[in-house]
């Protein structure tokens, strides 16, 4: 039996991220970015101030359904408009609150930025947040709920967050809320949220990939 040498391993290069060029918007939305030739999906990551702590009394999982609601319609399309709309330029939108606040993500193919750029902002401007999307995205999380606390590790996690922090203190309950609060939540309390919180002077825009021929500023 013949065995072919084993590959050997070249030396290693030195590396390192470049630093993103910094910009500030007229509308008071911080803007990092960095041109990266070739990279052809573009990654885009806002940051908005809307930390869970700020959620009101008695409506803890409030980030969270409004985060799930910025794709569910804009002032423009439906849910479903907007879905396709996504489609068509190959994207994908995702969004989460967490302690810090709240991430929304976009990755699209550098071709079809200007257009995916374009849904994005429709989704931070003005989210739709229907009664009836608002009621859907609550039950889903209510659903949720049971299969968290018949997993371990979640109840663990939980147990854990509880005994580490005061009782008062937001990171001592569970992020997306209980169903006590969640079944609080609706369209009006997500909406005064979003109103509270999300604004362009509070967030952070970081955009990564190849921008040949596109103007992030305009777009």
């Amino acid at each position: 039996m013949h065995f072919h040498p084993q590959p050997r391993p070249g030396a290693a290069t030195p590396w390192a991220f470049p630093a993103p060029e910094r910009d500030q918007l007229p509308n008071g939305l911080t803007l990092l970015h960095c041109h990266r030739p070739g990279q052809q999906v573009v990654a885009v990551e806002v940051n908005l101030q809307a930390p869970l702590e700020a959620e009101p009394a008695g409506l803890d999982g409030v980030a969270t359904i409004m985060a799930r609601a910025l794709s569910e319609g804009t002032d423009k399309h439906s849910a479903e408009e907007f879905a396709a709309e996504l489609e068509r330029c190959g994207a994908t939108l995702d969004a989460h609150a967490d302690h810090p606040g709240v991430r929304v993500s976009l990755e699209v193919p550098a071709s079809r930025l200007p257009k995916a750029l374009a849904l994005l902002a429709d989704a931070l401007r003005a989210p739709a947040f229907a009664d009836s999307e608002i009621e859907r995205l609550v039950g889903n999380r209510l659903d949720e709920i049971p299969h968290e606390l018949a997993n371990p590790a979640r109840r663990a996690a939980m147990a854990l967050s509880k005994q580490l922090f005061p009782a008062d203190a937001r990171m001592s309950r569970p992020r997306q809320g209980t169903e006590e609060t969640v079944r609080n939540i609706d369209a009006a309390a997500v909406r005064a949220f979003y109103e509270a919180h999300v604004r362009p002077a509070t967030a952070t825009a970081v955009v990564v990939g190849d921008f040949t021929g596109v103007d992030l500023a305009q777009d």
